[in-house]
């Protein structure tokens, strides 16, 4: 069973917290430190149930915001049971929340916390003391908070660049699987008109051979663009290879997608793109038939683009069972 790294980081802190926490239970209660051990039974017994909870659903969201929780209370808890003197259990509960949650509710969840803490600590501590442990634990937040917000804008970064092209900004190969097999799945459950646009620039070799491959470059970033600008924004663009784009999901039958098609392919012909050199597209249009897969789906439309090609190019041809 394949696992996420928040996946292994809620297992090992909720198993390696509740086996230390169960001993200090186990202690506590030789001593005849009830209260203290009745407290540590029921947090062990909490992180055990956290751990159980994510080896078997493998879901992180809600135990996240558990354990984060049960480590502020349990710090808080251990202040105002043990002494002042255990306030060095706080810092650890602030990295676990600020690393478990949103950088907002882990401020929320600290801000709690320190709000709870604040009186025991100025009733038992020196002034100096006092000033101190706040002006750690507000840093502690503070550079948690930093390093989370930094964390989650590379994660949405790395997110945003694992499923869009470099080039043209369109989604890449991977985003569009991704999308058409949940236009499958989706299909499966509620059936629906839907159809996709697979379009080729005509003879783009030559415009690299002749003009260079940062024109080319060009192009494909100008084609994009004017596909972005015409279709509409419950519609996606992908590049679906090196200039080849794919539309998807178009809630359209097939006249109405050819349609679309036909006057894409105008709209690119009337653009000067390159100097003395027409740039056309031809393109390839399939309505999904129920029952079949992503992959036969794509592979109607490559067949249909593959005679368009044959036609002379600069052509919209339909997938041929469909015609």
């Amino acid at each position: 069973m394949k696992r996420t790294n928040k996946e292994y980081l809620l297992l090992v802190l909720s198993i390696f917290a509740g086996v230390a926490i169960s001993l200090f239970a186990i202690l506590r209660l030789s001593n005849q430190e009830w209260l203290v051990g009745l407290f540590d039974v029921i947090v062990g017994v909490g992180m055990a149930s956290i751990a159980y909870h994510v080896y078997t659903t493998q879901k992180v969201a809600f135990p996240s915001i558990v354990l984060a929780m049960l480590s502020c209370a349990a710090a808080v808890a251990t202040v105002y049971v043990k002494g002042v003197e255990n306030i060095y259990w706080t810092y650890p509960a602030v990295v676990a929340a600020y690393y478990l949650l949103s950088p907002k509710r882990a401020i929320y969840l600290t801000v709690i916390m320190l709000a709870l803490l604040a009186p025991q600590m100025y009733q038992y501590l020196s002034l100096f003391s006092f000033l101190s442990s706040i002006t750690t634990i507000l840093m502690t937040c503070l550079f948690g908070y930093f390093f989370s917000t930094s964390v989650l804008e590379q994660h949405q970064m790395l997110s945003e660049l694992a499923v869009t092209d470099a080039l043209t900004g369109a989604g890449n190969r991977r985003a569009l699987d991704h999308k058409l097999v949940e236009i499958v799945s989706a299909q499966s459950r509620n059936p629906s008109t839907v159809s996709l646009l697979l379009l080729d620039l005509d003879n783009f070799k030559r415009v690299n051979d002749d003009f260079g491959h940062l024109v080319g470059d060009q192009i494909l970033i100008r084609i994009s663009e004017i596909i972005e600008g015409r279709i509409r924004v419950t519609d996606t663009l992908y590049r679906f290879g090196g200039e080849e784009f794919v539309i998807v999901p178009l809630e359209l039958d097939l006249d109405m997608a050819f349609q679309l098609a036909e006057q894409l392919r105008i709209l690119v012909e009337n653009y000067d793109l390159v100097t003395e050199r027409k740039v056309t597209i031809s393109v390839g249009v399939a309505q999904y038939k129920q029952g079949e897969t992503s992959e036969s789906w794509l592979n109607r439309a490559d067949e249909a683009l593959y005679r368009a090609k044959n036609g002379g190019r600069n052509l919209v041809c339909a997938a041929k069972d469909e015609v």
